[in-house]
């Protein structure tokens, strides 16, 4: 998101406000901060204002820069949110991490861990695409009062 600031980038924005703004929320529906002790406050102060300010920054890029995505976006953010995951499933291999829940279910959980873990992938993928698709309705309106103002009916 800081390189989408430096450079403007539309099709970086329309990420920053599918991928960050759903990924961050679901992020902060299921939190998964494996802190404990004293710091444990401290990680979880940090991981909700985090989280939080990353659909700030999805809002921003997309309402403040008017940076208003295409029908074509959704499907766009749609496959590369596919690409992060399977980018960052060898990464939580190597480190024994679980980042983007690509390895187990959140704990949270608890009735999808008797599911295999393939239909937990399924159900939030097709969460992704629901989100992304309710993200663009008012851009849908949008481009649909454009389209009725610029050629109103001629009864």
């Amino acid at each position: 998101m800081l390189f989408t600031l430096a450079t403007g980038s539309k099709t970086l924005a329309e990420l920053s406000y599918y991928m960050g703004a759903v990924g961050a929320l679901l992020a902060v529906c299921f939190p998964a901060i494996s802190e404990t002790g004293s710091i444990r406050l401290i990680a979880e102060i940090r991981y909700f204002i985090t989280h939080i300010a990353l659909v700030g920054v999805g809002v921003y890029f997309t309402f403040g820069r008017h940076h208003y995505p295409q029908r074509s976006s959704i499907l766009r953010s749609y496959v590369f949110i596919h690409l992060y995951a399977l980018l960052v499933t060898p990464l939580n291999l190597l480190l024994d991490t679980n980042y983007f829940f690509t390895l187990a279910a959140p704990a949270q959980l608890g009735f999808i861990h008797h599911y295999p873990h393939w239909v937990f992938l399924a159900v939030t993928s097709l969460i992704f695409l629901c989100a992304f698709a309710l993200l663009h309705i008012p851009f849908a309106w949008l481009h649909r009062q454009r389209n009725y103002s610029d050629h109103p009916s001629t009864e």
